[in-house]
């Protein structure tokens, strides 16, 4: 000790402690993913479409849970009751004298949101940000439960389908593959009511004038 020993022991015991550390963080790290998966599993909500499900047409509902919807699904329900039930809001709107509009967009799918295969209904509002309710197909890769799954590219990854809302704001949109279409035009019509709400609420004055997030463009009606 007296000859420098103490600084040799020092140095050896960091050396030694090294690995073990290295070994803790690994265990940090591995209790932060327990936790983000424990909050992602405890926050979970039940879909939007059961809010406005009654149990009726159960043997139909559970047919479209078991069945992992295609892309080719996802364009015929954006296109059989999405798209019509725009159009009768939007009918009805004009009718009473607000302008509204359907937007159809036939994009890639791989474009990302919002850029997609999809339609959204307009309602613009002088010096606001216009009223949007946006659906399009979205793809997401089906979860990998082996490790050579998931260090397949994502082009060859098998992927699910869904039609997946997405709003003016930049709220994140949800699944709504399960709504038939007066179901739709409630949920429309909820939004709609959220943003007039929103609009005569003072404190919001500065997010009502910002920029809108939904890119979607394409035909009108």
């Amino acid at each position: 000790m007296v000859a420098g020993g103490l600084k040799a022991l020092q140095a050896m015991t960091l050396v030694a402690a090294l690995p073990v550390a290295l070994v803790m963080l690994a265990l940090c790290y591995g209790l932060w993913q327990g936790l983000q998966a424990d909050l992602a599993h405890s926050s979970q909500e039940l879909a939007p479409a059961t809010s406005f499900w009654s149990g009726q047409h159960w043997r139909r509902r559970l047919a479209q849970i078991v069945h992992q919807p295609s892309e080719a699904d996802v364009r015929q329900f954006i296109e059989g009751s999405v798209v019509p039930a725009m159009r009768d809001v939007s009918a009805e709107l004009e009718r009473r004298g607000v302008a509204s509009a359907v937007l159809l967009h036939a994009g890639d799918t791989e474009a990302g949101e919002p850029g997609g295969p999809g339609a959204r209904l307009t309602i613009p509002v002088a010096d606001m940000r216009d009223f949007v309710y946006g659906v399009h197909c979205r793809r997401q890769p089906l979860p990998s439960f082996l490790v050579r799954e998931a260090a397949e590219p994502e082009a060859r990854r098998q992927h699910a389908y869904a039609p997946v809302t997405f709003f003016e704001d930049g709220r994140e949109g949800y699944d709504i593959q399960y709504l038939r279409q007066e179901e739709i035009i409630a949920d429309i019509l909820r939004h709609y009511e959220r943003y007039l709400s929103l609009a005569a609420d003072r404190r919001t004055q500065l997010l009502r004038r910002a920029p809108g997030h939904a890119s979607l463009t394409g035909e009108g009606e």
